[in-house]
């Protein structure tokens, strides 16, 4: 059996004389080497591409579980979450009431709240679709900036 420096040394011998293939066969192995042509050569760094925008899909906010929707506060009628605009990931949206329980619909990330697809008081099923996000980033602080460029 050939040593792995032994492997090398072939390889580094078929570059310098540009053989493309060596085969090597013995009574308990056979190996099988192959190398590009001209793989050694300095490769020119591809030019800078600019970043192609990817469309940006809108998430489904959810419900955690089946009940009844509360967009409103049943004995104020003030909205319990803003209806559309941004919203801050962990933003309070709605509540879904199962019986004596109400369980918080938030935000999954920062976005801007484009449609709600149920109505107040409406019985919704565990995961239904109940409001659409529109992901966004938020902008960098210059610190967070120049912490990315130094890592």
């Amino acid at each position: 059996m050939l040593a792995f420096r032994e492997l090398q040394g072939l390889v580094n011998q078929m570059q310098r004389s540009g053989l493309t293939s060596l085969q090597i066969n013995s009574a308990d192995y056979a190996i099988r080497m192959t190398c590009q042509p001209g793989s050694q050569r300095p490769v020119a760094a591809p030019a800078p591409v600019a970043a192609i925008a990817l469309p940006v899909m809108p998430v489904a906010v959810t419900a955690p579980m089946p009940g009844r929707l509360w967009l409103q506060d049943p004995l104020s009628g003030k909205n319990v979450g803003p209806v559309s605009g941004p919203v801050e990931a962990g933003c309070l949206l709605a509540l879904v009431q199962a019986g004596p329980l109400c369980l918080p619909v938030r935000a999954p990330q920062d976005g801007i709240l484009t449609s709600i697809e149920a109505t107040q008081g409406q019985a919704v099923e565990y995961a239904q679709a109940l409001m659409q996000l529109l992901p966004q980033e938020k902008p960098q602080t210059e610190e967070q900036s120049h912490a990315q460029h130094r890592s």
